[in-house]
């Protein structure tokens, strides 16, 4: 199956001078012992861990929470319009019982999750000529009694000269409910999907197991040497050297899907490939599935 796709980490997709992505302010002194990570994929996902002792209930826009993270677990409102909506990537159809009375259901075993919240995508009017804020975003959260907020900007910042392009020219995954998009960005990466209940392992550089798909999860093992590379600056589950353990599972996504920058994908010389057009990459990501081993197989080009 050919997919090519084209999905910017923001969602301004013109070639204008200027693009706009959320940022992320100091978490408050109040939530201290919470960790608090930005993710930009097709939308812009948060990933929240609760290290606390008290649960850290999120909350819609009228103050009503659809999730509660920690200290445990992780719990959702299935009457909240919100949860439904912070599911996909993409927009979905609410569910008929997506009101009424709480309803609250276990979602993960662990004090940790990735949402796509609504309130994180770039607002229409965000169309600045000038680099700089151009708005402001706000989650509320509630710890233990304490009201709080996870707050950012919407921030301009110069449009590069051209732009990576993602191609998957091939995909044998064979997974109904599993879909493969690139990402496009100043890091290009793959964007994973996985709606249903399959189970499949990402191989890394050098063979090692390095990200696991479960039904609606995602687990990185940060002793992969493809994580050290792939990892976000500020990311939440850091690499840490395989020692005496060269396999170290830690839940990274619990929004059903997870997009990455993996190195295989980025240009070989590192740099922008000036004003020609051409291809920077060629790549073949082995997949472990229950069928056997698998390929996803594509091209990074250099769009001046």
């Amino acid at each position: 199956m050919l997919l090519a796709l084209l999905c910017l980490p923001v969602a301004a997709a013109d070639r204008s001078e200027y693009t706009v992505r959320p940022n992320l302010d100091p978490v408050p002194a109040s939530l201290d012992g919470i960790l608090v990570e930005l993710r930009q994929t097709v939308h812009p996902q948060i990933t929240v861990f609760n290290l606390t002792n008290d649960p850290l209930l999120i909350l819609d826009n009228e103050g009503e929470p659809f999730l509660s993270i920690g200290p445990q677990d992780v719990k959702a409102n299935y009457a909240r319009p919100a949860f439904h909506l912070s599911r996909y990537a993409d927009d979905q159809p609410l569910p008929n019982n997506a009101h009424g009375p709480a309803r609250w259901h276990p979602m993960n075993e662990a004090p940790t999750w990735g949402w796509f919240d609504t309130r994180l995508r770039v607002p229409e009017a965000a169309g600045s000529s000038s680099a700089g804020p151009v708005g402001r975003w706000s989650i509320p959260v509630q710890l233990g009694n304490t009201r709080a907020a996870l707050t950012g900007d919407f921030v301009h910042t110069p449009a590069p000269d051209g732009l990576y392009e993602v191609i998957i020219d091939k995909q044998s995954l064979d997974m109904e409910a599993v879909t493969v998009h690139p990402m496009a960005g100043p890091r290009p990466g793959l964007f994973i999907h996985n709606r249903g209940n399959d189970k499949f392992t990402v191989d890394g550089l050098n063979g090692e197991k390095f990200l696991r798909f479960l039904p609606s999860k995602a687990i990185v093992n940060s002793a992969s040497r493809t994580w050290k590379q792939a990892a976000p600056v500020d990311t939440v589950v850091p690499y840490r050297a395989p020692d005496d353990k060269p396999e170290r599972w830690t839940i990274i996504s619990t929004a059903g899907g997870f997009g990455w920058a993996d190195p295989r994908v980025q240009p070989s010389s590192g740099k922008p490939g000036g004003q020609v057009e051409k291809t920077v990459a060629t790549w073949r990501i082995p997949v472990n599935t229950n069928q056997g081993v698998r390929y996803i197989e594509g091209r990074t080009l250099w769009r001046p």
